[in-house]
């Protein structure tokens, strides 16, 4: 049987992965349509925004348990299901499924900057500058 913790994070990976397919999905559907994408290009934006708050509120429910862990720890309790080197795991990976939720709010942003913005620069060199506006972006 699974701790919380790891049924945790199996679940950010997978919402992080249909975040990103749907983000290349929509990203494919505008490059085909001449850079509108329609309707059906808002509602895959849509989806990745909905998508991305379940996330982010698993990220919260991963970071509560850590939180969790930490005081158990500090409380000296014995027979817990996990050490302090799990521990420092626990807080790397939540640290690491922050990144990855970023990327994908960066990735969501990038492709509604304006065409002359992103022809202008390479595409990590647009992250540094879109990374500060990520909290106002609401997509495409």
């Amino acid at each position: 049987m699974l701790d919380v913790f790891t049924r945790l994070k199996k679940m950010s990976g997978k919402q992080i992965a249909e975040i990103r397919r749907t983000i290349q999905e929509r990203d494919e559907l505008i490059s085909s349509s001449s850079g509108s994408g329609g309707k059906a290009a808002v509602q895959l934006s849509a989806r990745v925004r909905e998508l991305l708050r379940g996330v982010q509120d698993t990220h919260g429910k991963m970071q509560a348990q850590v939180a969790k862990e930490e005081k158990d720890l500090a409380k000296g309790k014995r027979n817990l299901p996990y050490t302090q080197e799990d521990l420092e795991a626990h807080r790397e990976i939540a640290v690491l499924v922050s990144k990855h939720i970023t990327e994908c709010e960066v990735d969501i942003c990038l492709t509604s900057l304006p065409l002359s913005l992103t022809c202008c620069f390479s595409r990590s060199c647009v992250c540094v500058w879109v990374v500060s506006l990520v909290d106002g972006c609401e997509g495409g």
